[in-house]
């Protein structure tokens, strides 16, 4: 019975959030925001101070997605924040809702900005630690005031075998 409470849960979700989108194609909360192409020409946007137009540039250049943290009760303004991953939501600014779209991803999740891939093929391979006496970092100090050599290599055998396993 419980699952089928987190399935209806999880379907009213699914069905509140995405065919909506077509009828209503509003914004949500945390949805992905887009400017649109022309949105410096708007008078709306014109009229704005010009420390919000900045604001707007740099989270713009950053690259990354913006996400809408809040909706104004009129439905008439979003609260934007950049989105550096990870739940890391960086700075806010309110902007009219007709500048820009929501971007659809379907029931994915947004696609990793070009900002935040790696652009040169880098492949770090581990390299074995050597025993070297005279490196301060392979030695211990054991409570008695006296550096001695650290072991560095593992029993060869499990450490699982010693626990209990129900047979």
């Amino acid at each position: 019975m419980a699952k089928d409470k987190k399935f209806l849960h999880l379907f009213e979700y699914y069905m509140a959030k995405y065919p909506a989108r077509g009828i209503q194609s509003g914004f949500q909360q945390n949805d992905v925001f887009k400017f649109n192409d022309n949105f410096k020409s708007d008078e709306v946007y014109e009229s704005l101070p010009t420390n919000v137009k900045e604001i707007i540039d740099d989270f713009i250049e950053t690259g990354l997605h913006l996400r809408v943290r809040g909706i104004s009760p009129e439905s008439d303004k979003l609260t934007l924040s950049v989105d550096h991953g990870g739940g890391r939501y960086v700075g806010t600014v309110d902007v009219p809702c007709h500048l820009g779209e929501p971007v659809d991803f379907g029931v994915n999740l947004p696609s990793i900005c070009d900002a935040q891939k790696r652009k040169d093929d880098v492949n770090i391979t581990p390299k074995e630690v050597e025993q070297d006496e005279e490196n301060l970092s392979n030695k211990t100090d054991k409570g008695d005031g006296k550096l001695t050599e650290t072991e560095l290599t593992l029993e060869k055998e499990s450490y699982v075998a010693d626990l209990y396993l129900p047979e």
